[in-house]
């Protein structure tokens, strides 16, 4: 009994430990992405970050941006 409470507190310590250790960052118009209207985010298998905005869908890689716009006469798929 006594190993599975130690067992526990250990588990409940590292989980408390990690959670205090995050980081955020403001990703808006001025760090490179396309608009600040958002539409939907996904994180691909590939660990892209992946921000559908009214103006393209843009790849974050956790460094910089890149942005995919559609070009007029070139069907879509």
């Amino acid at each position: 009994m006594e190993a599975a409470l130690a067992s526990l507190v250990l588990m409940l310590r590292t989980f408390l430990q990690a959670q205090t250790s995050l980081q955020f960052d403001l990703l808006d118009s001025r760090n490179g992405l396309s608009s600040n209207q958002v539409n939907s985010i996904v994180k691909g298998p590939d660990g892209f970050l992946w921000i559908g905005t009214i103006a393209g869908l843009n790849r974050y890689d956790g460094h910089a941006f890149r942005i995919f716009r559609h070009v007029a006469g070139i069907p879509r798929r």
